[in-house]
């Protein structure tokens, strides 16, 4: 895997992955949208306001999106490639099945009921969104959100800020900067934390 190194980021997209831009025009034609269950819906109650509203912005920016479930669905595709690439996270589940292999329930306690505070770093409001995604996107939100003991509908919005972050066009600088800074956020602080933790014996 390549080093990553967030300063290097502000040349986006910094992850290998495509941009958000790249995701839109690719389209779906890939994806099985014969299948009636093809997309799932994740219920965000507490959205910042700054994530709704970038939602809406991007409405009409391609002819693919035009709709907000659809601008949800392929930035969350681009956002949930970025968080594959981040060591610590696999890391995190590495050691969650290692816990589970030693029976110790109250170990495997320590990797449950976690939280993520976005604080006010985005914006003072939060708002409800429906956060539309792919099926195997949702899967792959569910999949780490159950590794990390993070609800699903959180880590559904970091993917969906991701995505945003892997922007190169069409999000207002200012903005995709502050998306980046989340990323980093939740990256540096908070999973470095928790791995950290879980070095000193200490998961809760």
């Amino acid at each position: 895997m390549t080093n990553l190194h967030f300063d290097s980021w502000e040349l986006a997209p910094y992850f290998e992955t495509n941009s958000l831009e790249e995701e839109v025009s690719f389209g779906d034609a890939k994806e099985r949208k014969s299948l009636p269950d093809w997309q799932s819906r994740i219920a965000v109650n507490k959205c910042p306001l700054l994530v709704k509203a970038t939602v809406t912005f991007l409405k009409s920016k391609h002819a693919n999106l035009r709709s907000g479930p659809a601008v949800t669905r392929y930035a969350t595709r681009a956002g949930i490639q970025v968080l594959q690439q981040i060591p610590e996270i696999g890391e995190i589940a590495k050691r969650y099945r290692e816990a589970y292999l030693r029976g110790n329930e109250l170990e495997l306690m320590g990797y449950s009921g976690h939280n993520y505070d976005f604080g006010k770093r985005l914006s003072q409001n939060r708002v409800y969104l429906q956060c539309w995604a792919y099926k195997w996107v949702a899967g792959a939100i569910s999949d780490i959100a159950d590794e990390l003991g993070l609800p699903t509908s959180m880590v559904g919005l970091i993917a969906l800020i991701a995505g945003f972050a892997q922007s190169t066009e069409w999000i207002p600088e200012k903005h995709r900067r502050r998306f980046i800074k989340e990323i980093e956020c939740f990256w540096k602080p908070y999973l470095k934390k928790r791995l950290d933790d879980t070095n000193s014996g200490i998961t809760t």
